[in-house]
């Protein structure tokens, strides 16, 4: 799975501890060969709750794909809940 990242090239944003939320993120999923087989997305707009989505190869099952999601949305929890200082919420 590449990185989460909000744009392409120099320009990317990558979802990250420390860095501000806000945006469409995406991740490229590959195969064991490195080539893609599908992709996750998440949109953040706070204050609305994040919108997640995606494409995975069916051998990914359901319960890998759900697991998948739940750690996405533990990570995006967490950057929510510890805005960057010098942002609006930073404590």
């Amino acid at each position: 799975m590449d990185h989460f990242a909000r744009g392409e090239g120099a320009e990317a944003a990558l979802l990250a501890h420390g860095a501000p939320l806000r945006g469409t993120y995406r991740a490229t999923a590959r195969d064991a060969r490195g080539a893609p087989v599908g992709w996750l997305r998440v949109r953040a707009e706070p204050p609305a709750a994040p919108v997640y989505d995606g494409v995975l190869p069916d051998a990914t099952g359901d319960a890998l794909a759900a697991a998948t999601a739940a750690a996405l949305d533990g990570e995006v929890t967490w950057i929510e809940e510890h805005p960057p200082s010098g942002t609006p919420g930073a404590r």
